[in-house]
């Protein structure tokens, strides 16, 4: 219970500092296109793996 709150946190603190990468123009690394295509990926399964437990 306790780590999946954490992770949720990190998660989301993750998108808005990408977000906040975006909107002040950082210079862009393997690490922001990561972000960008490994965010979506985590929110599907988040969906999946949530609709398959219950």
């Amino acid at each position: 219970m306790v780590l999946s709150i954490i992770a949720d946190i990190l998660f989301l603190a993750g998108i808005a500092l990408t977000i906040a990468s975006i909107k002040n123009k950082e210079e862009k690394d393997y690490q922001y296109y990561f972000s960008i295509t490994g965010y979506p990926i985590l929110i599907v399964l988040f969906v999946l793996i949530t609709f398959i437990l219950k």
